[in-house]
This record gives structure tokens, sequence and C-alpha cells, in this order.
């Protein structure tokens, strides 16, 4: 709307009336140019900001998160998932969840092998142990795996949920494993070691037969 300025009583003069006129000429054009200056919406950011671990505002140092986003896949109809170079120095710990939306053959084994240079390690290292709990009985079954070549994480389900969390698979020491996993007729624990000291790069998660659709996400702990 213009800005204009009343002709108050004694400024009718010629005078009085040419600064009236020059004024609202002159605010006039201000209200135009803030008006083109003016956004025409509200800005949108779209994208990612990387923040640092820690950033001090106003004198207060907030801490991130202790996960950090590093990978993720999303297999339909796979035989298999393999995430490369994931680990790394950056964290000695590791979040992996494994969400299954269908799967072509029901409780089928779904096991884990670690990967270097994109390839799965096959040695007979892999022990581990699992607790199953069926929803409806209070008895517990155990599985056990002794030198295997693979560690056997779950049965394969639509519904599937697997956690994992693994300690120290970047570095040359044996690497740890413990996880929970829901299944639509139990839940269970399962836990695992890598008796050697082999660096690891990624992993591989696989049925024993059949194929796998859902997602697979890799998340690292942040050390301090």
């Amino acid at each position: 709307m213009p800005l204009t300025l009343p002709d108050t009583a004694g400024l009718g003069d010629p005078g009085h009336i040419t600064d009236h006129n020059l004024l609202t000429t002159a605010l006039t054009a201000l209200e135009s140019t803030v008006a083109a200056k003016a956004p025409s919406a509200s800005p949108t950011f779209t994208g990612t900001v990387a923040l640092p671990a820690t950033t001090t505002l106003n004198g207060v140092t907030l801490t991130g998160g202790g996960l950090t986003f590093i990978a993720s896949a999303a297999p339909s109809g796979a035989s298999a998932v393999n995430i490369n170079s994931c680990y790394s120095a950056t964290y000695d710990s590791y979040r992996v969840v494994v969400s299954l939306g269908a799967v072509s053959v029901s409780d089928a084994i779904l096991n884990f092998r670690f990967r270097v240079g994109g390839a799965d390690n096959t040695a007979a290292s892999y022990y581990g142990v699992q607790n199953y709990t069926p929803w409806a009985s209070a008895s517990s079954v155990q599985g056990q795996v002794s030198a295997g070549t693979a560690f056997s994480l779950a049965y394969t389900t639509a519904g599937l949920v697997v956690t994992l969390d693994i300690r120290g698979p970047f570095a040359s020491e044996n690497t740890h494993l413990a996880g929970l996993f829901t299944h639509a007729n139990y839940g269970a624990a399962t836990y695992g070691r890598f008796a050697a000291t082999t660096s690891f790069d990624g992993f591989s998660i696989y049925p024993a037969s059949g194929t796998i659709t859902g997602r697979v996400m890799v998340f690292g702990y942040r050390n301090s």
C-alpha cells in the first residue's frame, strides 16, 4: 500500500505542497525498493549439514549424538548383502541394524561374515552362541557355532529385526559381536567372537537358502 502524508491545516501553500509531494515520492520509492528485496516465500534449505562432535554455543559445549550413520543397503530379492569399506580407524565399535520385509524361504539360517577388500573371510575362526525363547513358551533353546566359517544370527522371516553391536572389526585383534533379534515366533540373543587378529573393512549377510528383501544400516559409535 503506498504511503501518503495528510495535508494538514496551514500546509496548503505551494511551497509546502511541493515539499509534501517530494517526500511522498521518496517514501513510495523506498517502499518499492523494500518490497522488491523481500523474499517471495520463506527460504527453504534442502541437503545435509555435517556437524562436529562438539560445538560451543555461548560458552556452552554441546556434544553430538553417540552414533554416526555410515552406510546402508536395501536388498531386494538378494541372495546376499555386501557392505564394504564401512569399518575404519575412525571408530572402535559399530552398530548394525537389519530389518527384513520379505523372504523367499522362511526359517533359513541368516549368516554373517566379515569382509576384507571386497571378499568374505571364510576362515574357521567364528565362534558364537544363540539363546532363543518362543513368545508362547518360557523354555529357551540354545544354538552354537564352534570354529565355523560364519556367525549364525537368526532365522529368516518377514518382519525380522536384528540389532548387532560389533567391537574392534578394523583393529588387529579378536572381534566381538553381541546382538538381539525379534522373530515372528520368538526373541533371541546372539553372541560371537572372531578368534583371530584380522583387520576387517566390511561384512556380508546372507541366508543359507533363498533371498531376502529389506534394509541394512551401519552406524559408528563416537569414541569420545
